[in-house]
Order: C-alpha cells, then sequence, then structure tokens
C-alpha cells in the first residue's frame, strides 16, 4: 500500500504552520487528544470516511468522526486485521506517473459507480439467529466493499460472511486455506438448517 500520510514531526513549532489549510488532520482520542497525522485532501474523505481502518506507522486506528468543515478526523485506536485502501488514489498516482514517464500515454479515472457504507442492525432477529448458528457474540464493522451495499435495496438484512481472511482479498497471492473452506461449509450449513428447517 502506498502511504499517503504525512507524519506531523515532533518539534516544538507551531502545528499550524506545519499543516496545508485545506488538508485533513488526524487527531487520536485514544487516551487523550493529539493530532498524530496529517492526510492530503483529495485522499482523505476515501481513507478517513467514518469507520474506516486507518493505517500509521504500523498502528491501527478507527475513523470515529470526520469533520469536513474544519477538515479534521477523529480516531481511536483498534485491534484489527484489516485496514481501508484507497484503490482510487493509488490508481491515480499510478497514472500520474506513467502520464510523466511515457510521453504518448494518457488516461483518465472515473467511477461509474459507488457504493456508500450500509449497516444492518445487529438487533435484528436474522442478524441475531446468524450470529448464533456460527457461534459468534458480535458483528463489527469491515474496512472493505462488498457486494452488500447493491443488495441492500431488495429490503432484506444482510450478512458478510465467509472463509477466509480480509488482508488476502485481492493481493497478488490471494487465497483461502482448505480448512478455512472446510469450516466455512460447516456454518453455511447450520445456517441453512436453521433458517429452512
Amino acid at each position: 500500500m502506498i502511504n499517503n500520510f504525512i507524519r506531523v514531526p515532533q518539534r516544538p513549532q507551531p502545528l499550524a504552520r506545519q499543516l496545508r489549510a485545506d488538508n485533513f488532520v488526524v487527531v487520536d482520542n485514544t487516551d487523550h487528544t493529539r493530532v498524530i497525522a496529517e492526510a492530503d485532501f483529495t485522499s482523505a474523505p476515501s481513507t478517513l470516511h467514518e469507520k474506516a481502518i486507518y493505517l500509521l506507522e504500523g498502528r491501527l486506528f478507527q475513523v470515529e468522526r470526520l469533520d469536513y468543515d474544519n477538515r479534521k478526523a477523529y480516531v481511536r485506536a483498534v485491534d484489527c486485521d484489516y485496514y481501508t485502501d484507497a484503490i482510487r488514489y493509488d490508481v491515480e498516482r499510478m497514472l500520474a506517473r506513467l502520464t510523466a514517464e511515457v510521453p504518448r500515454f494518457e488516461a483518465t479515472l472515473s467511477v461509474v459507480r459507488c457504493a456508500g457504507a450500509m449497516e444492518t442492525d445487529p438487533d435484528c432477529e436474522f442478524v441475531q439467529g446468524f450470529c448464533s448458528a456460527v457461534d459468534v457474540d458480535l458483528t463489527n464493522a469491515i474496512g472493505f466493499t462488498t457486494d452488500a451495499p447493491h443488495l441492500a435495496p431488495l429490503g432484506a438484512p444482510i450478512v458478510i460472511y465467509g472463509p477466509g481472511k480480509p488482508n488476502q482479498c485481492h493481493q497478488v497471492d490471494e487465497h483461502i486455506a482448505v480448512a478455512d473452506l472446510e469450516a466455512g461449509q460447516a456454518c453455511f450449513k447450520e445456517v441453512l438448517l436453521r433458517f429452512l428447517t
């Protein structure tokens, strides 16, 4: 992943002189309030939206609130095994590099469809039954996209669940262990038996 965030220097300079006015300040509220980074204006909405998992120097933070008007993202340290990756930003940087290096190269990037965040009520009867069937106590937010936002208009509750590790998705060495597939098969069987019998 290309880390497009700049670490705020630990110098006794006034912070206001270090940050660009249009960039976003990342504020950590874990133990006490402190500025931990600055994110550029163009990438902040895709990497610092609410519930995004933000990676900084090997530590993970969940975005609790993005204050767009005041250019601040409020985060709290979390323990999870994934982070939000700004794919569009990475592609734009790659295209800019190619345009600079290859004189006849031309390309534009446009978003054809954008899926927003969605959430199924964790107290919903279906969610409770599903979690019980797969022996999971609670639900949590995920920091990647799925088909769920496109299926939401159907009006049925949606649960994202399956074998594999989220940090393996779309990687060069993407794979799912056979043991994970077998465990997933057993879970789906239990879900089907619970809801269809």
